[in-house]
């Protein structure tokens, strides 16, 4: 349980961080990498927070 809660700070941490890092870049491929690493990071963070792995 608190290996899950830890997870998902971790993930939710990265993805809030790498969301600005998606806007500011300027190559569009970066920039959609980014983005969606960052949504899947927080849906993810989420999961494992709510105890869904």
């Amino acid at each position: 349980m608190e290996f899950n809660l830890i997870f998902g700070i971790i993930f939710f941490i990265l993805g809030t961080f790498l969301m600005p890092l998606g806007i500011k870049e300027q190559n569009k491929q970066k920039k959609f990498i980014l983005i969606g690493a960052s949504i899947l990071s927080d849906i993810i963070g989420v999961l494992f927070i709510f105890n869904k792995f």
